[in-house]
This record gives structure tokens, C-alpha cells and sequence, in this order.
């Protein structure tokens, strides 16, 4: 079976483990604050079929947060990258409304392999 790998750089340079993502799981979020003050929206998913993993980009939408809800409407999004088991990870630093300084975040998809 297949998933979308996320990992966290530590500020010791580790990579650290922080989810996974199965094939079909709904899409999850993550948001950076851009230095301007934009703010940036971008979603992930394992597809159903398990063959890939896609990293998007809102375009058009809104995210709000209320205590331990999100919501998350995207009218349009655009693909940032699209992960195959074959594929090398791919990484990209944000800052989230939670981290004060940005952070590497590492994005692979896997084959889980069982003895």
C-alpha cells in the first residue's frame, strides 16, 4: 500500500515524522505566511488509486480557523507537484500561523513494504 510521507526539519536537522496520508484519506492543509504578509494555502493527497501523491496550491478560496476546526473552501487550485514511489522527496519551507520562523517541510510518496 502507498502514502504520502510528511516530515518536519528539526533545529537540529532532523527529519522527523509528523503524518501520513492514504490513498482515498481527505486532503489535508497547510499554511504559510509569506514575509509580505500574503498568506498561502497549499493541500496534499494520496489518490485513491494509490499511485501518486499532488501538492496544490489555492488559488481562489478561504481557510478560517475556530478553535480546533478548519475549513478550508478552494474554488481553484493549481498543482505544485506531483510524487511517485520513484520519485526523489520533495521539500519546501514554510512558516505556518504556528511557527515563528519557517520550516522545511519534506513530502514522499511511499510503498509500505510488509515481511
Amino acid at each position: 500500500m502507498t502514502f504520502l510521507g510528511l516530515e518536519a526539519k528539526t533545529a537540529d536537522d532532523k527529519w522527523v515524522d509528523v503524518g501520513k496520508l492514504r490513498p482515498g484519506d481527505p486532503a489535508s492543509s497547510m499554511s504559510n505566511n509569506k514575509p509580505d504578509g500574503t498568506r498561502e494555502i497549499y493541500l496534499f493527497e494520496c489518490l485513491p488509486d494509490g499511485s501518486k501523491s499532488v501538492i496544490y496550491l489555492s488559488i481562489v478560496g478561504i481557510d478560517a480557523e475556530i478553535g480546533n476546526l478548519r475549513v478550508i473552501s478552494t474554488k481553484r487550485a493549481r498543482i505544485v507537484k506531483e510524487l511517485t514511489a520513484t520519485d526523489e522527496p520533495y521539500i519546501m519551507e514554510i512558516r505556518t500561523d504556528k511557527s515563528p520562523r519557517p520550516r522545511c517541510i519534506r513530502f514522499t510518496h511511499n510503498l509500505e513494504r510488509y515481511n
